[in-house]
């Protein structure tokens, strides 16, 4: 789930976009994993949270942001 951002660069415009489908559904999940006492990790929030950051920025500097 979590990449390096030399990996993410590497991603075409479409990967980056499903990158990006797939980590907003992980934090969905963390949030509702937080919300019935299931999540061990809370720092994932923060690690998807920047790589959120990150992939959004990547696509802004290609001028794909949709």
């Amino acid at each position: 789930m979590i990449k390096d951002i030399k990996s993410l660069r590497e991603l075409s415009t479409q990967e980056l976009h499903n990158e990006l489908a797939v980590l907003r559904k992980g934090s969905l999940d963390l949030r509702l994993g937080r919300s019935t006492n299931q999540l061990r990790d809370t720092s994932m929030f923060k690690k998807v949270k920047a790589q959120v950051a990150r992939i959004l920025t990547f696509l802004k500097e290609r001028n794909d942001l949709v």
